[in-house]
């Protein structure tokens, strides 16, 4: 019975528990993504005078993880998943952010 200043009434009462596994995610997006970070860190450890590589291991890492979001927005449903978004965005940021770095710290 459920009590309020109303009176008492009857009620039928569920709860549902969702789990997601994780394992696919961490395989698919979250490894591979915080490999090509990673990889994009190489740049701070070229020669100075290595732009070529600098530029062409910037490119491949921003364009790779452009080809890895658009591989998984493909797969997820057409709805708006803001943490995802998120989640997404973060490693292209830093491997931009690398790429900034290495334009304000090196170029003169």
């Amino acid at each position: 019975m459920y009590v309020c200043a109303a009176g008492n009434y009857s009620r039928l009462a569920c709860q549902l528990y969702f789990v997601r596994r994780l394992g696919y995610y961490v395989i698919q997006i979250y490894i591979p993504s915080s490999l090509i970070v990673v990889l994009s860190w190489i740049s701070f450890w070229l020669d100075r005078g290595a732009v070529p590589a600098r530029v062409a291991l910037g490119i491949t890492t921003v364009l790779t993880l452009t080809t890895l979001i658009s591989n998984t927005n493909a797969s997820l449903p057409k709805v708006f998943l803001a943490f995802f978004i998120l989640s997404r965005l973060a490693p292209t940021i830093r491997c931009l952010c690398s790429i900034y770095l290495y334009v304000v710290l090196h170029v003169n």
